[in-house]
C-alpha cells in the first residue's frame, strides 16, 4: 500500500489524548515529516471533535434531566 506507515494508528490514541507525554512528542515529531500519518491526524479530527461534541451534549442533557421517583 503506497503511503501507509505503521504509526498511523497512533493517530486516533493522539486525537482523544491518550498517549503519554514522550508518545505524544514523538507523534508530533513524526507527523511533520509523514504525510500518510498528517492526512490521517487531518481526517480523522472531524470525527473525533463531533464524537467529543455529542458526549458533551448527552452529558448536558442528563444532568437536565429530572431525577426519576421510585
Amino acid at each position: 500500500m503506497a503511503g501507509y506507515c505503521p504509526l498511523g494508528v497512533s493517530a486516533s490514541a493522539y486525537l482523544i489524548d491518550i498517549l503519554d507525554e514522550t508518545e505524544r512528542a514523538d507523534f508530533e515529531r513524526h507527523i511533520r515529516f509523514c504525510r500518510s500519518c498528517r492526512r490521517e491526524v487531518d481526517d480523522l479530527t472531524p470525527v473525533v471533535q463531533l464524537l467529543q461534541a455529542m458526549k458533551a451534549d448527552i452529558a448536558t442533557k442528563k444532568r437536565a434531566r429530572p431525577a426519576r421517583s421510585p
